[in-house]
């Protein structure tokens, strides 16, 4: 969620969409991070696509969304095309994050919220920057002392085959 990303460097949402917001509204999901729900409007349908009438509620300065591809509007997250039109003229969509490497993704967010405002220097960013550096490197080494162990990252979710995922039977 990049809501949660920029809600830790500073920049407080007022509103969130997509489908952790619509399917763990109460906040009870690892992707909401440390944001207050309390504090934040679901502007999302039953799918997580923006709801305009919703949003102008909360009258956004920016609609900050994530793509699947670049090249296809129909894979930016909760901006669904026969809506896009009528969503971008409420407050222009930012595609921050796509599918490229947590790092690159990581990266753009904290240079969004400092574009935003984000005091990167603040002691509780650089702490958790350290920590997060740190995760990295530990991981790294274990990946190191495993070379030889295969690994398959999986979903239980039953997301729907395509380009990014494959659907697999259960047992």
């Amino acid at each position: 969620m990049t809501a949660a990303a920029l809600w830790d460097l500073g920049i407080e949402a007022v509103a969130v969409f997509d489908y952790t917001a619509t399917a763990y509204p109460d906040g009870d999901h690892i992707a909401w991070g440390n944001i207050d729900v309390s504090k934040v409007v679901n502007v999302g349908d039953v799918d997580g696509n923006i709801l305009p009438e919703d949003l102008l509620t909360v009258k956004p300065d920016v609609i900050l969304t994530l793509t699947f591809d670049p090249g296809d509007p129909s894979q930016t997250a909760g901006v669904i095309p026969d809506m896009a039109e009528a969503i971008g003229q409420i407050a222009p969509v930012l595609v921050v994050t796509d599918m490229a490497s947590t790092e690159i993704q990581l990266q753009r967010l904290v240079d969004l919220g400092a574009s935003l405002g984000a005091d990167l220097n603040a002691p509780a960013i650089v702490e958790a920057q350290e920590r997060y550096e740190a995760k990295v490197r530990e991981f790294q080494a274990v990946a190191a002392d495993k070379a030889d162990l295969a690994v398959i990252f999986a979903n239980a979710d039953s997301p729907d085959a395509g380009e990014f995922w494959e659907t697999l039977s259960l047992e």
